[in-house]
């Protein structure tokens, strides 16, 4: 910017000098104020410039869905290395409504069948961290069953 002012001053006075030179005085004035003209056109066409804030990035959807989903799966398997209550708390209502989703059986429909559907799919070892109402209220500071039991439990629910 200062380089650009000390260019317009040198350009007025160079053109003053010039139209001072000439035996026609009447050129002085056309001449200061064309060179003031163009002083002026370069400095706002410099602050102009920049005036607008480049625009924000947006990110791309698809971008923000995969940090989401590796946001919750890195929550999932952080409370399944966790306690027996995070377990409970988190996990198992959601793998209980996903199983639900998955067999088209519903827990106060029919409870037995319900279990039943579990306990095939699963397996009884596995079907005690994923029915709903096997919530422990003594076993709270217990450790859960860990991300190799959540794995396996999804693995089954996909192939479903």
């Amino acid at each position: 910017m200062k380089r650009l002012v000390a260019l317009g001053v040198s350009v007025v006075l160079s053109a003053e000098l010039t139209a001072l030179s000439l035996h026609d005085r009447r050129f002085v004035l056309w001449m200061t104020g064309a060179a003031v003209l163009f002083v002026l056109f370069n400095v706002r066409h410099f602050l102009g410039r920049d005036t607008e804030p480049p625009p924000p990035e947006t990110p791309n959807a698809l971008e923000e869905t995969l940090r989401s989903w590796l946001s919750r799966t890195q929550t999932l398997i952080h409370r399944s290395e966790s306690t027996r209550a995070d377990w409970d708390r988190h996990l198992r209502p959601m793998l209980a409504r996903r199983f639900a989703m998955a067999t088209g059986q519903k827990h106060a429909k029919d409870p037995a069948a319900f279990d039943a559907t579990g306990r095939t799919l699963f397996g009884s070892e596995l079907w005690a961290w994923v029915k709903p109402n096997d919530v422990s209220r003594t076993g709270v500071s217990d450790p859960g069953p860990g991300g190799a039991r959540l794995e396996e439990i999804l693995e089954r629910l996909e192939q479903v």
